[in-house]
């Protein structure tokens, strides 16, 4: 199984980057793992939240595959202790899940078919708001 983490963003916080590698190195011990951005095209200025998350949707949908496992990580999503999630992905990894992938929404959240479309939608919010923000940046870091 291969773990991928998608974020829907610009990059930045260069000073995540450190952690980003060291959290990485951990579980390619486990599985490997990739880590992929979706940087929004340049809009109009005018355009409405609800269609920049249409374009992120679309965006996502053409990259993934029919067979993938999508978890959404939405504050609205099931809340996991960090024993439950490590649990969650070694059952799928026995469950021979080609490709499982975490996606962390843009600034307006996830679109609604994404959402649909996920397998599982988690929060990370409970963990409190500097966690959360470092969730977020994290994935943007890696290149």
């Amino acid at each position: 199984m291969k773990l991928e983490c998608w974020a829907l963003g610009k990059p930045h916080e260069s000073f995540v980057a450190e952690g980003v590698k060291d959290f990485t190195r951990r579980i390619e011990n486990y599985y490997p793992v990739e880590w992929k951005i979706f940087q929004p095209k340049k809009m109009a200025g005018n355009i409405t939240p609800e269609k920049i998350k249409e374009k992120e949707a679309k965006a996502i949908q053409a990259a993934l595959k029919e067979d993938d496992w999508l978890v959404s990580l939405d504050e609205h999503g099931r809340t996991m202790t960090s024993r439950k999630l490590a649990d969650f992905i070694g059952d799928r990894g026995n469950e021979s899940v080609r490709r499982l992938i975490f996606l962390i929404g843009g600034a307006y959240g996830i679109e609604e078919s994404l959402l649909n479309w996920s397998k599982l939608c988690c929060r990370i919010r409970p963990f409190g708001a500097r966690i959360c923000s470092y969730c977020r940046a994290l994935p943007r870091q890696c290149r």
